[in-house]
């Protein structure tokens, strides 16, 4: 199978969707985490907007828009997962954005942070998640 590159159209991004959507059962839960991922880089860059750009600027006009396109595309992922998982899984999962933010906030305004508390957080986030995922029942729908 060649992946190929075509940066003119969107069929690349469809095809990488359309190969994660038919790779395994823990597809929901990628999809799940991709929209995480997104949805911290949102957060983020709302703040970003608010600390470091000027009202009605080009970079503030630049900034919304990827922040609202991140943000679409979240939804999209969360649209998917939700097909497939209980919202309530989606939704603790979600929470995780708290991580890329902090760590977006971390490189770019060099927050300084207690590693040892951050990383018993982490693990207290992780095993919630867990916790609540085994706590629903549910059947993943194909």
């Amino acid at each position: 199978m060649e992946l190929r590159f075509d940066y003119s159209s969107f069929n690349t991004i469809k095809y990488i969707i359309y190969i994660l959507y038919n790779m395994s059962p823990l597809n929901p839960y990628l999809f799940s985490i991709v929209a995480s991922v997104l949805t911290g880089i949102h957060l983020f860059l709302i703040k970003y907007l608010s600390t470091n750009t000027i009202f009605k600027s080009s970079m503030f006009y630049i900034i919304i828009s990827i922040s609202f396109l991140v943000w679409l595309i979240s939804r999209y992922f969360v649209y998917i997962a939700s097909s497939l998982l209980p919202i309530t899984i989606i939704n603790t999962i979600l929470t995780l954005s708290i991580l890329v933010s902090t760590l977006l906030s971390i490189i770019m305004y060099q927050t300084s942070i207690n590693t040892t508390l951050f990383l018993c957080g982490l693990f207290l986030m992780i095993i919630g998640v867990y916790c609540i995922d085994k706590s629903v029942e549910y059947t993943i729908l194909s």
